[in-house]
């Protein structure tokens, strides 16, 4: 991704902004569970008699948080640097 946006080594703010570590740590999640899929000795039978693999299903999650995130990054989110504003956060009572 760092290609994607022409982003050089040096242009990386260290340490790594909050939305790249996470994405890096949601990657490797993936590819360790896409590598295990198959292997679990406590596969079950679920509705419909359909195997249930707890790998398979880590590894759909994984990935929906993995589309998700490489969706919202930014070459700020390299950088580090402030686009403008300020947050917002909204409080509710419940």
């Amino acid at each position: 991704m760092q290609a994607k946006f022409a982003i050089a080594d040096e242009d990386i703010a260290d340490p790594l902004p909050y939305n790249i570590r996470r994405l890096a740590i949601v990657y490797a999640c993936y590819t360790a569970a896409l590598d295990a899929v198959g292997t679990d000795a406590t596969e079950t039978m679920g509705e419909n008699r359909q195997r249930i693999d707890i790998y398979e299903q880590k590894r759909k999650a994984y990935y929906a948080e993995l589309t998700a995130l490489s969706g919202s990054i930014t070459a700020a989110d390299f950088t580090g640097t402030a686009v403008g504003g300020s947050p917002k956060v909204t409080l509710g009572r419940s």
